[in-house]
């Protein structure tokens, strides 16, 4: 997809920015506005009744907020909180639908970005089929550096601000588990964790965590050279 396709109907909206922890928009707000990311990181995340907060996924530049508002229906309990500094555009949904509606090839370009966005979801589900703590956090920890790495001299650095607790609430685990797991696989020179940031130094090694290894190829990784 040709980002600009799409990314053009936001063109004239004021840019704002948000500083980490800051509430961008509730699922249950009154304003039916859609947003897209110019640079940043957003989480989406729910809040269970004993207070335990669920994280349903980290959004990056480029991609498009909240997706249900498109359908007209509300959800309630979610919260788009940026990650760290981040600037979105927004404008209103019906002016978002009815361009859309107007243009096939901005349509086209949505449907893409809709499936690509979808699949993010599908993967989270796969990652909860893991039984056992250190596949859950050896798949996330793949999963996100397909969405968010950059390769560098030493391995795959996921540029991504992400704490032990957020990136537990992310696949069912405590912060104490995600700790503990990240420390094993430290100590077996697999990854570092750094001022938040998770750096993977062993591909191969990381992915034959897993019971049923992930298709690097598929998921766009690869050693660097």
């Amino acid at each position: 997809m040709d980002d600009k396709i799409l990314h053009s109907l936001f063109a004239a909206a004021k840019p704002l920015r948000y500083s980490s922890g800051e509430v961008i928009a509730r699922a249950e707000d009154e304003s039916k506005s859609i947003y897209c990311i110019a640079s940043g990181y957003i989480r989406v995340y729910s809040i269970n009744s004993r207070g335990e907060e669920y994280l349903h996924i980290i959004y990056k530049a480029g991609e498009l907020f909240p997706l249900m508002s498109m359908t007209h229906k509300r959800q309630h309990g979610v919260i788009y909180e940026a990650l760290d500094t981040t600037v979105v555009h927004k404008i209103p949904i019906d002016e978002f639908t009815e361009r859309i509606s107007q243009d096939a090839e901005m349509s086209a370009a949505l449907t893409q970005q809709v499936l690509e966005q979808f699949n993010v979801y599908i993967d989270r589900v796969d990652n909860l089929e893991y039984k056992f703590g250190r596949e859950r956090l050896a798949y996330r920890i793949l999963f996100l550096a397909s969405r968010f790495g950059r390769k560098n001299v030493r391995g795959i650095l996921i540029d991504l601000p992400i704490t032990q607790k957020v990136l537990g609430s992310s696949i069912n685990l405590s912060r104490e588990t995600v700790a503990r797991e990240l420390r094993r696989l430290e100590e077996r020179g697999l990854v570092t964790y750094e001022d938040h940031k998770i750096l993977i130094l062993d591909l191969d090694a990381l992915a034959a965590e897993l019971k049923d290894p992930i298709n690097q190829d598929f998921w766009g990784l690869k050693k660097p050279q």
